[in-house]
């Protein structure tokens, strides 16, 4: 028995490390797919959320989600599938803010796109003189834009979302001017037969949009 077992602890450790090989392998080629479909299933329900805050917490947290996800449904730890992930093969998405990209650059939430106010004729001397009267136009807060942009915009938002926030993907950051104001953050107006500069509504002053190439 001893004799024929001899070589037994040697045979079981290279079998060990013959299908830790095979594993690694199968998971690389199993797991960029996978991961690419819950991601995807992820960003659909995070656009279809009533509260844009609650859609970025949900793109934060999408990473960790699908890893852990991914772990428990193939039997690996979260560090083989990160392993399996990183060496996927690097196909190149782009994703857009579009004329939500204000909210990441920081553009005027909410309040008056101006300043300007329109002061009545006083008629009337024997009464105090009218206010004016502001000419300033309501701007649009982050959750604003959010209840009004279509699907496609919220799911294409949510998903730059996600690459800017991703340490785990490679992004470059591309720019364009604002199509509203071409890049000057400011329109001129009239209101009331008073020309004034306006705080652009579409870039919220920010002059760009901005969008990710991610791998």
């Amino acid at each position: 028995m001893a004799r024929r077992n001899k070589d037994l602890v040697s045979e079981l450790e290279k079998e060990a490390k013959d299908w830790t090989v095979r594993k690694a392998e199968i998971l690389a080629r199993r797991v960029p797919d996978a991961y690419r479909e819950k991601l995807l299933e992820k960003l659909l329900l995070a656009a279809r959320l009533s509260k844009l805050g609650e859609a970025r917490t949900m793109a934060g947290g999408m990473e960790g989600e699908i890893l852990q996800e991914l772990a428990a449904e193939m039997k690996s730890t979260v560090d083989e599938i990160r392993t399996a992930w990183n060496v996927r093969e690097k196909k190149v998405r782009t994703a857009g803010f579009g004329s939500g990209s204000w909210i990441i650059l920081g553009g005027r939430s909410g309040g008056l796109d101006t300043e300007a106010k329109f002061q009545p004729v006083h008629r009337n001397t024997a009464r105090p003189a009218p206010p004016p009267i502001p000419l300033g136009l309501k701007l649009d807060t982050p959750e604003d834009w959010w209840m009004k942009a279509s699907k496609y915009d919220r799911l294409d938002w949510i998903e730059a979302e996600f690459a800017r926030l991703t340490a785990g993907i490679a992004k470059t950051i591309r720019e364009r001017r604002c199509t509203r104001c071409v890049g000057v953050g400011e329109l001129s107006v009239s209101r009331k037969g008073i020309d004034c500069t306006a705080i652009c509504p579409r870039c919220h002053g920010s002059k760009v949009d901005q969008s990710l190439e991610y791998r």
